[in-house]
């Protein structure tokens, strides 16, 4: 019974020229909130002048029109609609007997309204329009706990793992290799207090050096450096050639002068992994040194007090016994900002995190503007395949930007700029398409657990070297995560270490990537074709229609 045509079957003036249109789904809707679901014509006619008090209570002006033409209508339902018109509201709608004409119309409009009304409120008499499901503490309870402890769980396992991939990692630091070479002439004595020094030092705690002939890098610094840069090697040390004369001449105090970092020289890489960098490559240099410098001395005592009764130039030859070499650096890639030590931790992981809150949101979108549910699978696809590059595109310029923007003094150009960035965009469509696939074929009550998961194994392999891992943690060669940093260091150091592994990895990441989210969709679009808008929700997820 719309207000159309209840202004036809009144034929007073007042009414038939009432300004506004009242629909079934309000009238009934107003005396649902007042006294429940009507079951039959006689719970309305019991209850008119009952429903015409309620309305008084109603204090505020901009009501009266329409209560004024509430309490017209109830006063004339019993002679427009037949007790049949009320048999079926408790079941969400009309039914009738008779549908010839313009009744049947009515029945429609009725129907489409309750489809779409809002659950009916409690009344202030007690009566109910749609009767809860009874509390039930017991299920309740078992819910809670059975929630709560598979959330536990699943943070407890990937902590686990988190922690399992640094377990006892300093007895595993003698993977770390640097090469040590010698270019000074035999017998030397720098290179003599060096090997003398490392074997005191070695053990599975301390970097392992490789004591090689000057023969196995007969390109000098250049190549050592490229050696590093290539990550052949983790770091290098060298003895100069001649260092050992300078340093026998200086300590006999045949010479004025005496230049202790002209002995020895390591070269180290600071941002590849710049925490293990700094910790395990540098730091066992300058132990190392440190070592070598006692166990000269040690020999050179007595040299020592020769040349204090034969020698000129005594200041010299003691300057020297006490700095008998001081290892000059070569730093690769000089990395002095504090901010490197998010590039391997906090920015692979906000490079998942950040795909899913757009996807979450896209989905709500184009659930509700029908993307899934009104179009072909084709046109559907693409409109979803175009969204994910620009949103990509987009978030790893704004990743690549906010490193830039805080580089501070770190020597980067803009062709590196460039290249991080669509190392990134690559990386970040490969998560988006993963996790779009994911939200369409999961059910959103596991997807959490899937995405904290991904989270933590990729950043599990990327916090620390692998070579620091117990062996299992060498699967993670295989994660995308891993292959993306290992690109961008080579960016960053301008080598090309490995990127015959690491960029076939990371395609066929993208690659199957793009047919799950393709399988993603295709389901997302069948679902549409069935339930209309719901069909865009993620898997698992009710949707009010």
């Amino acid at each position: 019974m719309s207000g159309l045509w209840l202004r036809a079957a009144v034929k007073a003036p007042p009414y038939a020229s009432f300004p506004y249109r009242l629909s079934d789904s309000a009238l009934l809707l107003a005396v649902n909130h007042g006294f429940g679901p009507l079951t039959s014509f006689q719970s309305l006619n019991s209850r008119k002048s009952r429903f015409a008090a309620r309305l008084e209570t109603y204090s505020d002006p901009s009501y009266l029109p329409t209560i004024r033409y509430l309490k017209f209508s109830l006063g004339l339902l019993k002679l427009l609609d037949p007790a049949p018109r009320f048999s079926g509201m408790q079941a969400g709608r009309m039914s009738t007997t008779r549908e010839p004409g313009r009744d049947r119309a009515h029945k429609s409009e009725a129907d489409a309204a309750t489809a779409t009304a809002i659950p009916a409120v409690p009344g202030r008499d007690g009566a109910a329009g749609a009767q809860p499901a009874p509390f039930n503490k017991t299920k309740l309870s078992i819910g809670i706990l059975t929630v709560g402890l598979t959330v536990l769980v699943v943070f407890l396992v990937n902590m686990v793992y988190l922690f399992g991939s640094t377990f006892r990692q300093p007895q595993r630091n003698h993977k770390f290799t640097i090469a040590a070479v010698n270019y000074d002439s035999e017998p030397s004595l720098v290179w003599d207090a060096f090997t003398k020094a490392y074997a005191l030092l070695h053990s599975d705690e301390f970097a392992t050096f490789d004591l090689l002939p000057g023969s196995s890098f007969p390109g000098g610094q250049e190549q050592l450096v490229a050696a590093v840069r290539e990550q052949k090697y983790w770091g290098a040390m060298y003895v100069s050639p001649g260092a050992s004369a300078r340093l026998a001449a200086a300590l006999d105090g045949a010479v004025e002068s005496y230049n202790a970092t002209d002995a020895v020289t390591y070269v180290w890489n600071e941002i590849r992994y710049p925490a293990t960098a700094a910790s395990v490559i540098r730091s066992g240099v300058m132990q190392l040194q440190a070592v070598a410098a006692k166990t000269f001395q040690v020999g050179a005592t007595s040299r020592l007090l020769q040349s204090a009764n034969n020698s000129s130039h005594f200041q010299t030859a003691v300057a020297a016994y006490l700095t008998p070499f001081s290892a000059a650096e070569i730093n690769v890639s000089p990395a002095p900002q504090a901010e490197k030590a998010f590039y391997n931790t906090v920015v692979m992981a906000m490079s998942i995190i950040q795909q899913n809150v757009f996807l979450i949101a896209f989905t709500g979108v184009s659930r509700q503007l029908g993307l899934f549910s009104g179009l072909p699978f084709k046109t559907s696809a693409t409109w979803a395949l175009l969204v994910g590059l620009a949103y990509t595109l987009l978030g790893s310029l704004i990743t690549t930007g906010y490193m830039w923007a805080f580089r501070e003094d770190w020597a980067v150009s803009g062709a590196q700029f460039a290249i991080t960035w669509m190392v990134l965009w690559l990386v970040h469509h490969t998560y988006y398409q993963l996790l779009d696939g994911t939200l369409s074929l999961v059910p959103i009550q596991f997807f959490s657990f899937v995405l904290v998961t991904f989270v933590f194994i990729n950043i599990s392999s990327t916090v620390f070297p692998l070579e620091a891992m117990p062996g299992f943690y060498h699967w993670g060669h295989a994660l995308p995560g891993y292959q993306c940093f290992q690109v961008l260091l080579n960016v960053w150091s301008r080598g090309s270490h490995k990127l015959y592994e690491a960029l076939p990895v990371l395609f066929t990441w993208w690659i199957v990537s793009a047919s799950y989210a393709a399988v993603g969709t295709l389901r997302k679009v069948q679902a549409g074709r069935k339930g209309g808008g719901a069909a865009a929700s993620p898997a698992g997820q009710v949707t009010a229609t």
